[in-house]
């Protein structure tokens, strides 16, 4: 099965604008009091500017910029994954306080690949990071429902009235 998102996950201590079209207006709840907060798979507008930062393949500098300044408030991070039949790569970065506070990350995982376990891939880095805390025997991922939708559009249906 594929598992293709993107988007920013954050628990919002503070005031968020979701104006911007670019980064989207709904927002998922998930466990422990934070959000997803999908985005198209496009980038933006045609002509808008891919972030510089590596292992991002959905992120617009735009989009980049918004991540920083909101992160003056809450930290925020942003994730994507792109898997089939086990099989795909995952990136995450996070801000805080205005400033890149970890990554970008990148997991890559193959049928030869031994080295990436689930404790040390990107999205769980950055979810500890922003204080996401293991329930069980679930790692952080899972803790927070990422795995309930493969996709943004479900995600997004998940939420919609």
């Amino acid at each position: 099965m594929a598992h293709y998102i993107s988007g920013f996950i954050a628990k919002f201590l503070g005031p968020v604008s979701l104006s911007r079209p670019s980064t989207g207006s709904i927002l998922c709840p998930l466990a422990q009091g934070f959000f997803l907060i999908p985005i198209a798979d496009e980038t933006g507008a045609p002509d808008e500017a891919a972030s510089s930062l590596p292992n991002f393949s959905r992120l617009s500098q735009s989009i980049e910029d918004w991540a920083r300044a909101e992160s003056v408030h809450f930290p925020i991070c942003w994730i994507e994954t792109e898997y089939f039949g086990g099989l795909g790569t995952q990136a995450a970065v996070v801000w805080a306080n205005g400033n890149i506070a970890l990554g970008p990350l990148p997991t890559r995982s193959s049928s030869t690949d031994d080295q990436c376990t689930t404790s040390n891939n990107a999205i769980n880095c950055a979810l500890r990071m922003l204080g996401v805390v293991r329930s069980g025997s679930s790692d952080e991922f899972d803790t927070l429902g990422l795995g309930q939708h493969r996709s943004n559009e479900s995600w997004l249906a998940s939420v919609s009235p």
